[in-house]
């Protein structure tokens, strides 16, 4: 789980909630490993953010295989 002190980078702490966005690019598995990060990164307090959308974090997810 991330902690508050990375949820919130120095310079960035605010009362608004975070905002993330996950880029999938890849093969079928990296779908089903972007929705664990997304549900990580949602119980944590981010809000998902959809394509096209701005946000905090815009994490890219690529294939290894």
């Amino acid at each position: 789980m991330l902690t508050p002190a990375r949820r919130h980078p120095k310079g960035l702490r605010s009362s608004r909630q975070r905002t993330v966005q996950l880029v999938n690019l890849g093969c079928a598995k990296n779908v089903v490993d972007s929705e664990e990060v997304l549900g990580m990164l949602s119980r944590d307090g981010y809000a998902v953010m959809g394509a096209g959308r701005r946000a905090d974090v815009v994490v890219i997810n690529t294939c290894g295989f």
